[in-house]
């Protein structure tokens, strides 16, 4: 038992100390989780956005082509804008993908 550490005296100032360093770390924490959260709303007003945004090109194709009719006579320049147009959409859901993916990789690694 010689190994053993004397004890503290406990005193006020030892007490005021360390609640203020306590509350200082849990102010800090809260800070940073609020940070983040603020950092995922606009992250998820972002995503959504280009997902209005994709849905809207989606929609507009559809009218295209539904307004048609039997008779083929669209000219090569009208496919080639739609499939540009198509091709613009799977770009940004490429691009929204990764985005999100980073974003939950991040999160799975920071919980581990």
């Amino acid at each position: 038992m010689a190994d053993e550490e004397p004890k503290k005296k406990v005193t006020i100032e030892t007490l005021t100390s360390t609640l203020a360093t306590l509350r200082l770390r849990v102010s800090e924490f809260q800070e940073n989780i609020e940070a983040f959260i603020v950092s995922l709303e606009e992250m998820s007003r972002s995503i959504k956005s280009r997902f209005a945004s994709i849905e809207a090109r989606l929609a507009s194709l559809e009218v295209q082509l539904s307004s048609l009719g039997p008779s083929p006579d669209w000219e090569a320049q009208e496919f080639e804008h739609m499939l540009s147009e198509l091709d613009g959409i799977g770009e940004d859901l490429t691009m929204m993908r990764q985005t999100w993916n980073a974003l939950t990789q991040g999160l799975q690694q920071r919980v581990n």
